[in-house]
């Protein structure tokens, strides 16, 4: 950007020299660090979408493992991830409450599993909350990028 240049006449024969930006150049400026910052959001906003999938598939495989620890206790899978907050009897809870996904949702259990051949499924219903893409603990947790 240009810097122009003011000069005054300050008493009768001296001159003050001034600089500063004209309108013009600070809006386009600021109007660039608006793009700037749009686009940016843009990005942010899909990678976490991305990082909250990652996170109920992650979530998910550490409810199963939760679920197997269970199992070598009582000899059986729980009837429902209850459970494993409230297993009843002296025994002390497998987990401080039932799990909820990254989107504020419960994880659903289904045993037998369907999607797994020898265990159950835990699986959120994802962003969209309807089914129709179930993140569960069937998936790959690490993904090549």
């Amino acid at each position: 950007m240009f810097k122009k240049k003011i000069f005054r006449l300050i008493n009768k024969d001296k001159y003050v020299y001034f600089c500063g930006y004209s309108l013009i150049e600070i809006m386009i400026v600021i109007l660039l660090m608006g793009l700037l910052a749009g686009g940016a959001s843009i990005y942010l906003i899909g990678r976490l979408k991305d990082n909250k999938i990652k996170i109920a598939r992650s979530q998910a495989f550490e409810i199963s493992k939760v679920l197997e620890i269970y199992k070598l206790r009582f000899n059986k899978y729980p009837y429902d991830l209850e459970n494993l907050v409230n297993p009843g009897g002296s025994v002390a809870p497998y987990l401080e409450e039932k799990p909820r996904d990254p989107w504020g949702n419960y994880y659903f259990y289904r045993n037998p599993g369907i999607k797994n051949q020898r265990k159950p499924d835990v699986y959120s219903l994802g962003p969209d909350e309807e089914g129709g893409e179930e993140i569960g603990n069937w998936m790959e947790i690490l993904e090549e990028e």
